[in-house]
């Protein structure tokens, strides 16, 4: 594993202005070390403790003590520990975290994320008692100098709890993804016309085959993909793709108006040949010829939520609906396969809803939503409320076959609900998720 780079992905904010005054203060200055520990504790939890100059003599009493493995052997160490935890308002993250930016080469911040990686389980939030909580910690000085010294020890031991917290936060967040597939779909679709107007006789594949072909082997790529960066990073964990039906109304509207165009060009009269052969729709596009269309149906249900749902609570990695789903109606209570395309972004946002994900993450080409995008007075977007996205869209603000049906996926996700929509790049993805890129759509009761 390179922890290096698992270090370049940390990105909390560490308050280097505080800690370049923690390292040149001095002991007898009361009031400047009172201000620090104050906006220390401030800094991880908004509340301010009671400082007094007895502890402030507590802390520096450690001056001297240059190790990790000093810091075990020394005395004071527990005296100190103790004394900050019998401080009003000072829990052992908190103490760990003064501790820290004191003595950042020998005292690791212990909090939630970084105990979990450490030892494959919860930090016990109920224990409470100052003794078995110090006990606690000087055991956590001790795991951590050993997993340096055995996995990382190009690393400095003043970054572990960074290395830890970021390991288990790239393991942390339960993952679904969803991709589109127009141009590979097409492909498959016009690879399969050519063969059944061949000489072989090759049977014409339904559309819905078509869709369900794409969607997996579009899988197979990001599945290995993202395969290869877990394993790079040593980071254990499953992931598979699945193939989703998803349930559409046989009566929607867009049955008796496709419109959606799949395929190759035809000439007019090549078209009227395959239209009385094989009952498809043609229309003409662009100018440049006619093409099938199909209809492109509001989802109704994601058949497989349950299993999905099932998969991400074992922590597995998911694939599916791909391309907005295979598209099936039922009929006589029996599923069956439609010739349609389902608007990926609304599959998402219906998946998104029926799993109760916390955030829909949309990612298009662009960083950030813009209004009047492209033009001289173009404005980004960072956060938006649904009644603020709504009269964007009665403004004509998005383009109907790009941001229109991502911001109305949006929408639908979480009006009325206490959740998150964000919209950005691939490239802007994790930093959007801690809401320093992208924009935010924001919902509520």
């Amino acid at each position: 594993m390179n922890y290096q780079e698992i270090l370049s992905h940390f990105t909390y904010d560490d308050s280097t202005d505080i800690r370049n005054r923690a390292a040149v203060a001095e002991a007898g200055d009361y009031r400047e070390n009172r201000d620090i520990i104050n906006e220390i504790v401030l800094w991880k939890m908004n509340r301010r403790p009671q400082v007094t100059e007895e502890l402030i003599d507590a802390i520096f009493s450690l001056k001297e003590i240059k190790t990790p493995l000093q810091v075990l052997m020394d005395e004071k160490t527990e005296r100190v520990v103790e004394k900050l935890l019998q401080t009003k308002g000072m829990q052992l993250p908190m103490a760990s975290t003064v501790l820290h930016f004191y003595y950042p080469e020998i005292f690791p911040i212990i909090d939630q994320r970084a105990y979990r990686e450490l030892y494959a389980m919860d930090y016990p939030k109920t224990m409470t008692k100052i003794p078995m909580l110090t006990e606690l910690y000087l055991k956590y000085i001790k795991d951590c100098w050993e997993y340096q010294q055995e996995k990382c020890p190009e690393i400095a031991f003043s970054q572990i709890d960074k290395i830890l917290y970021q390991l288990d936060k790239e393991k942390g967040n339960k993952v679904i993804l969803t991709h589109g597939n127009g141009p590979q779909v097409g492909q498959i679709s016009l690879a399969m016309e050519y063969a059944s107007n061949g000489s072989v006789g090759t049977p014409s594949m339904p559309f819905a085959e078509c869709g369900s072909m794409s969607e997996g082997y579009i899988g197979y790529h990001i599945e290995q993909s993202i395969m290869n960066e877990l394993n790079k990073r040593d980071i254990d964990k499953s992931i598979v793709t699945l193939i989703t039906e998803v349930l559409v109304d046989k009566n929607d509207g867009c049955f008796k108006n496709p419109t959606k165009p799949i395929g190759m060009f035809y000439t007019k009269e090549e078209a009227s040949v395959i239209e009385s052969e094989k009952g498809y729709i043609f229309k003409e596009d662009a100018g440049r010829g006619y093409r099938r269309v199909v209809p492109s149906p509001i989802p109704k249900k994601i058949l497989n939520d349950k299993v999905i749902k099932k998969l991400v609570e074992d922590d597995v990695i998911v694939i599916c609906a791909g391309g907005g789903g295979v598209p099936v109606i039922m009929e006589d209570n029996l599923l069956k396969g439609v010739d349609a395309v389902i608007d990926k972004d609304k599959s998402a946002s219906l998946l998104a809803k029926e799993v109760d994900a916390d955030v829909l993450l949309i990612l298009t080409a662009v960083d950030k939503v813009y209004l009047n995008y492209n033009k001289e007075n173009m404005t980004e977007l960072d956060t938006i409320t649904v009644e603020e996205a709504r009269k964007y869209i009665s403004d004509n603000e998005f383009a109907p076959g790009s941001m229109l049906p991502k911001i109305e996926a949006c929408i639908s996700f979480v009006e009325n609900r206490n959740k998150t929509a964000i919209i950005t790049s691939l490239e802007c993805a994790s930093d959007a998720l801690e809401h320093k890129n992208g924009t935010v759509i924001k919902g509520g009761k």
